[in-house]
């Protein structure tokens, strides 16, 4: 589990995003199947992290929950620093971590949502590309949380991600596409066709 942690805060270090330094307290636990998370928002040491025993070696799962906390705690400060609703930030925060567990583990989604859309982004620009115009999106959210303040998650995702390809791309050439592949989170069986043209 120790690697696993540290090649994701590798991997997170080099797509420029700083990930908490401090975790709260992991353990393990027969209670659950995959994983628990306790005091979100608090101090790391007031909080626990709790992995299944049958998925101590399940990279997803370690991932995930890895990704989880430090995404949400992240997306915390920043509402705070907004004096805003939490859980536009924590959603939008949600959909972040979903995209993030499946391209680094490089796994295939299925099913809708922001996350498997963004993911077609993946598959028609690449990983390197879509992996730092999310980064972007969301640092572009934790530097200036006031700018989000009051959006819709739908709203807050695709400025933000707007503001990712523009840092990408200057002239914001390829936003229209993108935003063309973004739907597919509406219409999967339209994915393969979004992401080859």
């Amino acid at each position: 589990m120790r690697t696993e942690i540290a090649q994701l805060q590798d991997y997170f270090a080099g797509l420029g995003l700083t990930m908490p330094s401090e975790l709260p307290p992991i353990g393990s636990t027969d209670k659950v199947k995959d994983s628990i998370i306790g005091n979100f928002g608090s101090r790391p040491y007031l909080g626990v992290i709790l992995i299944g025993e049958a998925s101590l070696r399940n990279r997803t799962v370690i991932a995930n929950t890895y990704i989880r906390w430090c995404f949400t705690q992240l997306a915390l400060t920043a509402s705070r620093s907004a004096s805003a609703d939490a859980d536009a930030y924590v959603n939008v925060a949600g959909v972040f971590i979903a995209y993030y567990t499946i391209s680094f583990l490089n796994q295939e989604p299925h099913g809708r949502g922001w996350a498997f859309a963004l993911a077609n982004v993946r598959s028609k620009y690449g990983r390197e590309f879509t992996d730092r115009m999310v980064a972007y999106a969301f640092r572009s959210i934790l530097d200036d949380p006031q700018l989000y303040k009051d959006k819709t998650v739908e709203s807050c995702l695709l400025s933000s991600l707007a503001v990712g390809e523009f840092a990408m791309n200057t002239g914001m050439a390829r936003w229209p596409e993108i935003q063309m592949v973004l739907q597919t989170r509406f219409d999967p069986s339209s994915a393969n066709a979004q992401a080859h043209r």
